[in-house]
């Protein structure tokens, strides 16, 4: 997950600073999710999907792109 976070983050252009404060979050969380040294709380993960524009399930099920996925309804 913490390599899809890096990717999303990059493609948005931001920093993890900017990405943090956007996102209402400390930097140190953003850190500590993109290098795997941390699991998100359902609300970060809500302020990240918010954040990329996105579905929560396209950060942590990297094969979800706005489709089902086997076992994951």
């Amino acid at each position: 997950m913490g390599i899809r976070l890096v990717d999303l983050r990059t493609r948005a252009m931001l920093s993890r600073a900017k990405a943090a404060r956007r996102a209402g979050l400390n930097p140190s969380t953003i850190y500590l999710l993109e290098t795997g040294r941390s699991r998100p709380t359902a609300e970060t993960l809500l302020r990240l999907a918010d954040l990329y524009g996105g579905d929560p399930r396209a950060i942590i099920l990297p094969a979800y792109r706005g489709r089902k996925v086997a076992g994951h309804e």
